[in-house]
């Protein structure tokens, strides 16, 4: 699934993050926070902006007793992040979704909307015009 269309601000994905699968035509910012414990997979066309963490463990639960939650991203094709969102672990984000600057995406968001806030929440349907 790697292309040479994919660019981490000058470099391409696979050289900085070999863990990581990607589609066409992704984008991360070099200043991201990408976490590697478990995979991370990208479809195509994705924009991951500055300071974005993609986080796939949780060592808090084992403060209280827990065990360590270690858990895989996975995001569509058509996908943008907004700066300083973050992305917590087994988050599976659909197709065609915008995640606002800032938000804490702690759950799945289905395709087709635009999700903000703390935790994200959806704002807005995305429809499409056809001629």
């Amino acid at each position: 699934m790697n292309n040479v269309n994919a660019w981490l601000m000058g470099e391409k994905i696979e050289e900085r993050y070999p863990f990581m699968s990607h589609g066409e035509d992704c984008f991360i910012s070099r200043v991201a926070v990408i976490d590697h414990r478990a995979p991370i997979q990208l479809g195509n066309r994705v924009t991951i902006c500055d300071r974005v963490k993609m986080l796939t463990h949780d060592y808090s639960p084992v403060m209280h007793g827990g065990k360590e939650k270690v858990a895989g991203i996975d995001i569509g094709d058509r996908v943008f992040i907004g700066i300083d969102a973050i992305i917590l672990p087994g988050v599976k984000i659909g197709s065609d979704v915008t995640v606002g600057a800032g938000a804490v995406v702690s759950k799945d968001l289905p395709s087709g909307a635009i999700y903000a806030g703390n935790p994200a929440q959806e704002i807005k349907k995305i429809t499409y015009n056809t001629l």
